[in-house]
């Protein structure tokens, strides 16, 4: 048997051999790839704006500490106030505690405090704290009430005392008294509940202040806000909506007998915003007056709500009334579209024919909510046509098909949404991607998300690295929606 190389073989080996070591000669040869950093920061001087906004934005993304100084000069300058919210938010995107004394410093001149506010709270340094502190103690405009959030959104626990004193405040102004409320939601702490419950009961027609110290005080566990809420719904039609928001944070078989009798309320904001609350807190006993709403209110809007509610009591009697709506061309077509876009919560196959159906109507939207629900139930070949609608020419399609994904749990799907994300050109359907990988977590999705923090999309960007930060900050199990 002969065992020598044909001659060609050697031939190619040698070639090979050559183009390897002639490729390693001009790699090693190769001059270092250029800084781009310094060339940036240069352009930041430029007079033309056009520049100096690209330069500030690729110096945010990426994250190089050497930009800090520079970005933050730009604060002090001359220059448009557009140029220095981009300046602040790619300080908040590198995330540097250096900037923290000039975010501050911005929240007293800055005609949109809540930028400065919101970059501290990203940046998240308890170096803030202090001088957040002396300026909530120092100032009276606006920049006071914006500190106050900023010390919320960090959790500042040492900022209590402060906030405390704002809200026992009779001389301070109606929103900043609201605002401390607010903060102290955030940070949560159980000895606060006493000044709450005093600020709720010496102000019993501030229905903003109640809102905020009701929340803070389910935070901490504590109920007494309860029956006040009630009353606040009882007496105010327009403040309503409030008080049923702060009532749902409590929720509990409590809160739903005290709201049920407002559903024969004169008022009708009253008695749209009960229903809207019990359907929230999931009492089954109001079933029957959805369906009667469904079948017999003249009014849209009502009829609506009673859709959204009955499918997510997941209630299996409205499924027959529901389908009757669904395929009958006569009825409104918002109706039809919201009854196909949630059906499927109920979890009843027996609304398929009725989706299938719908799934083949000429209108834009109805057959894209009805292929999501019938994915919901799956419904054979459902998951697949509804995936094949992420090549939609609408990207309002495009992104509620990545959100559905998320919304029915369909994590074998994940390979598809990165896709999504990384070839879409639709900001908010990345958004949505980034939202849903977030959502089921894992090292894929992690991974991902951490390369959506280079997108070029800034607000692509500030969604994945915050994204990041609360990933890293919660527990390893099961996560959160």
């Amino acid at each position: 048997m002969q065992t020598r190389c044909p001659s060609k073989v050697w031939t190619a080996l040698l070639v090979v051999q050559v183009i390897t070591l002639v490729a390693g000669t001009v790699l090693a040869d190769a001059p270092p790839a250029e800084d781009p950093v310094p060339k940036l920061i240069q352009s930041l001087s430029s007079r033309d704006s056009g520049e100096v906004l690209r330069a500030i934005k690729t110096l945010g993304r990426s994250g190089d500490p050497r930009a800090v100084e520079p970005l933050i000069n730009i604060l002090t300058s001359k220059m448009h106030q557009f140029i220095k919210l981009k300046a602040i938010d790619s300080l908040a995107e590198i995330g540097d505690a250096r900037a923290v004394p000039a975010l501050v410093e911005e929240l007293k001149t800055s005609p949109t405090p809540y930028v400065p506010a919101g970059a501290l709270h990203m940046i998240g340094s308890a170096d803030a704290v202090a001088p957040l502190l002396k300026l909530v103690s120092t100032e009276t405009g606006r920049g006071r009430r914006w500190a106050v959030h900023a010390l919320g959104f960090l959790k500042a626990r040492q900022a209590t005392g402060a906030l405390i004193a704002i809200l026992e405040d009779k001389q301070a102004p109606r929103l900043l008294r609201a605002a401390a409320a607010g903060a102290l939601e955030r940070i949560a702490d159980p000895s606060v509940t006493e000044a709450l419950h005093t600020a709720m009961m010496r102000e019993p027609e501030d229905s903003l202040l109640h809102y905020h110290c009701a929340r803070a005080l389910a935070a901490n566990g504590d109920p007494r806000a309860i029956p006040i809420l009630v009353k606040d719904m009882n007496q105010r039609g327009g403040a309503s909506s409030l008080s049923a928001s702060a009532l749902a944070v409590f929720g509990g078989e409590k809160v739903i007998k005290s709201v049920r009798p407002l559903l024969d309320h004169e008022d009708v904001q009253v008695r749209t915003e009960a229903i809207r609350l019990l359907i929230k807190l999931g009492d089954q006993a109001i079933v029957d007056r959805l369906l009667k709403i469904l079948q017999s209110s003249g009014k849209e809007s009502m009829r609506n709500i009673a859709t959204c509610g009955l499918c997510q009591l997941k209630a299996r009697k409205a499924v027959k009334p529901l389908s009757a709506i669904l395929t009958d061309d006569s009825q409104p077509i918002e109706l039809r579209r919201l009854i196909a876009n949630h059906i499927g919560k109920i979890g009843d196959a027996r609304a398929v024919p009725a989706l299938e159906a719908a799934a083949k109507s000429n209108d834009s939207y109805l057959p894209v909510s009805a292929t999501c629900s019938l994915a919901r139930l799956n419904a054979k070949g459902a998951v697949d046509r509804m995936i094949a609608l992420l090549k939609n020419p609408n990207w309002n399609i495009r992104a509620k098909i990545t959100y559905e994904i998320g919304e029915i749990g369909l994590q074998d799907q994940i390979p598809v949404v990165i896709n999504a994300l990384r070839n879409d050109t639709e900001d908010t359907v990345c958004i949505e991607c980034v939202r849903v990988l977030f959502k089921f977590g894992g090292t894929e999705a992690k991974a991902a998300i951490r390369e959506a923090v280079k997108h070029e999309s800034y607000r692509v960007s500030r969604i994945a690295r915050s994204a990041l930060r609360e990933m890293a900050s919660r527990p390893a199990t099961r996560p959160r929606p």
